[in-house]
């Protein structure tokens, strides 16, 4: 269940995120302070049912696969200060793991390989000959259809 607004509505992160490109994830591990934060790039993030919110890596389309899982869920989403960008900013927290993440949108230049990936998943794009709603929209259906 995420935080709820004033009105008892839950916060939702599509209407700001539809229209980023790239979103820059910052995780933390509040049982290990001193450790540097994970930062993580992705493509989507989408509302799903019961206040969560999924965020979608690139590596989805890696037609050679990737090693790690390309979505991950988040609870209790907050708007927070942002950590690296002009903001906004949502912050949920994963209840099968013990760690919290912030979302917000990826502005070119922060990272190099951040960069990089963006490349590539526009020309991803570009390929398939879809744009950026039709895609999120594709994804959303897979992803759906997984649940």
């Amino acid at each position: 269940m995420s935080t709820p607004k004033p009105g008892g509505k839950a916060i939702r992160i599509e209407p700001a995120a539809r229209d980023w490109r790239g979103l820059f994830i910052t995780v933390r591990y509040p049982d290990r302070p001193d450790d540097p934060p994970m930062e993580r790039f992705a493509v989507f993030a989408l509302d799903l049912p019961r206040g969560r919110v999924v965020w979608i890596e690139g590596s989805y389309a890696d037609p050679y696969g990737w090693p790690s899982p390309s979505s991950h869920e988040v609870h209790r989403l907050r708007e927070v200060a942002p950590l690296r960008t002009a903001g906004p900013a949502f912050e949920g927290a994963c209840t099968s793991a013990d760690w919290t993440a912030v979302i917000e949108p990826y502005r070119r230049g922060l990272r190099e390989d951040f960069d990089r990936a963006l490349a590539w998943f526009e020309g991803y794009l570009r390929e398939q000959g879809r744009t950026w709603d039709e895609e999120r929209e594709q994804v959303r259906r897979s992803f759906e259809e997984e649940q």
